[in-house]
């Protein structure tokens, strides 16, 4: 079964993954801090086409919230505003640098927290495709 076959038509769907959506930016109410400003070099990495540099910075960013590390746990405001941005930008940076499985990888994290998260559907869909997965990309995609 092609992709084509379950109503993809791949050439129009991989356009720049970065003209999908606007960029997802923090929003800080105080002074610039450490993480806001590995965030921001991120996020114009990620507008220059850097995307190995721009996964640096996020993966820097998930250092400095400690995600990931036993007991540490998120407000759901602390979530919506940090963890699932960040989330989403270092999938788009493996879904550019083609690296499809850790895309999958960070939008099933956004989507166990957000489970209608437009941008991490999209690119789970297309990962999927990409893996030639396009039952699974199917399925995404009808939820976007």
């Amino acid at each position: 079964m092609t992709a084509t076959m379950l109503g993809f038509n791949p050439s129009l769907m991989t356009e720049k993954l970065s003209s999908f959506l606007p960029p997802i930016r923090l929003s800080f109410t105080n002074k610039p801090t450490e993480l806001s400003l590995m965030f921001d070099a991120g996020v114009q990495y990620v507008e220059d086409g850097k995307y190995a540099e721009a996964k640096e910075r996020f993966d820097q960013c998930l250092a400095e919230l400690q995600y990931g590390v036993e007991g540490v746990q998120f407000s759901k405001d602390q979530t919506d505003r940090y963890i699932v941005p960040i989330l989403c930008h270092l999938a788009t940076c493996h879904m550019e640098l083609r690296q499809y499985a850790k895309t999958a990888q960070y939008c099933e994290q956004v989507l166990q927290r957000r489970p209608s998260h437009k941008k991490a559907l999209y690119l789970q869909s297309m990962a999927n495709i990409e893996m030639g997965s396009f039952k699974a990309a199917m399925r995404y995609y009808k939820k976007k």
